[in-house]
C-alpha cells in the first residue's frame, strides 16, 4: 500500500522539471506514489513528463484540467477530514 502521494503541479518548469523529478526519484524513502500533473504548458514540459511515464510513474496532464485535478484534492482534503 501506497503511504505517500507526491503531487508536482507544471505550467512552463521545462527548465527545471528534470531536477525536480530526479530530486525525488533518489530519496531514500520508496513507498510514494508520484503524480506529475502538466496544467497545459507551452513548452516541452508534457514530453518530460511522458519520459517518466515509461518509468510507471502516473502522468496526468491535458489542457486546461487543472479544476479536474483540484476536485480530485478536494476529494482527499474530505477523506483525510
Amino acid at each position: 500500500m501506497i503511504e505517500l502521494s507526491i503531487i508536482i503541479p507544471i505550467y512552463n518548469a521545462d527548465k527545471y522539471l528534470d531536477k525536480c523529478i530526479s530530486s525525488v526519484l533518489c530519496q531514500t524513502y520508496k513507498n510514494f506514489e508520484l503524480i506529475l500533473i502538466n496544467d497545459g504548458s507551452s513548452d516541452t514540459s508534457l514530453s518530460i513528463c511522458q519520459k517518466y511515464q515509461l518509468l510507471e510513474f502516473e502522468v496526468t496532464g491535458t489542457p486546461r484540467n487543472m479544476s479536474k485535478i483540484d476536485r480530485e484534492l478536494d476529494c482527499v482534503n474530505d477523506k483525510l477530514k
